[in-house]
């Protein structure tokens, strides 16, 4: 399975991306551009998040954390979350060491185990940033 990715709720406000056994940088670029198209098929201005999904038993690439730091710097404006959802515990601490040391990733980085834990984790940043609106 390569790399997918799709609209995971009906208001396309939750966009799902799927790495299959490999995690790499080409891999990575392919979803960003992906992405960028999905983007650009939407007609709301609501903030956009992203559920990043990887193989629990993926071949990471050793570039791996500075890739997430990109993300965190290159995301759309209208991205407001990156949920990072594995199973992975070396992917988790890759996470941990990524957002430890660098604000704007800790700013915009959560982590879930499922994907319905990354579901949540946006319901309640979303719920969140509204309450801070008002």
């Amino acid at each position: 399975m390569g790399t997918t990715v799709q609209w995971d709720n009906y208001q396309q406000t939750i966009l799902r991306v799927e790495y299959g056994k490999e995690w790499t940088p080409a891999s990575c670029d392919e979803a960003y551009a992906q992405a960028r198209e999905l983007y650009k098929t939407v007609t709301h201005q609501l903030p956009i998040d992203v559920l990043v999904m990887v193989d629990n038993d993926c071949v990471v690439a050793p570039e791996a954390a500075s890739h997430l730091r990109k993300c965190a710097h290159l995301r759309s404006s209208r991205t407001r979350n990156l949920v990072l959802v594995c199973d992975n515990l070396y992917i988790e601490n890759l996470l941990n060491l990524v957002t430890a040391v660098d604000p704007v990733a800790a700013d915009v980085y959560s982590h879930a185990h499922t994907l319905d834990e990354a579901r949540q984790i946006v319901a309640n940043k979303g719920s969140a940033s509204l309450a801070s609106v008002n």
